[in-house]
């Protein structure tokens, strides 16, 4: 492979590996069951009847990216009073 796609990859990688890290240790500190809790996190944010979780999902998430993508573009135009 190559190297310039590997040394981009590498950051991805380690900020999924943290998550995953911490959700583990989360649910090592409430002794819960892996499966159980994958299989929650997944039917209550993409299960429901005629996907609506997911449509919920996808509301909250819109805003959260928006609002990150409005401050990266304000910082990286050199705005840094953005409120």
């Amino acid at each position: 492979m190559d190297t310039a796609f590997m040394r981009r990859l590498g950051p991805w990688v380690a900020v999924l590996a943290w998550i995953f890290g911490i959700l583990l240790v989360l649910m090592l500190v409430v002794h819960a069951h892996f499966g159980e809790a994958l299989s929650g996190f997944f039917n209550s944010a993409f299960g429901g009847r005629n996907l609506a979780y997911l449509m919920a999902t996808l509301s909250r998430t819109t805003l959260i990216v928006g609002m990150a993508l409005s401050s990266m573009f304000s910082f990286r135009a050199g705005l840094f009073n953005i409120g």
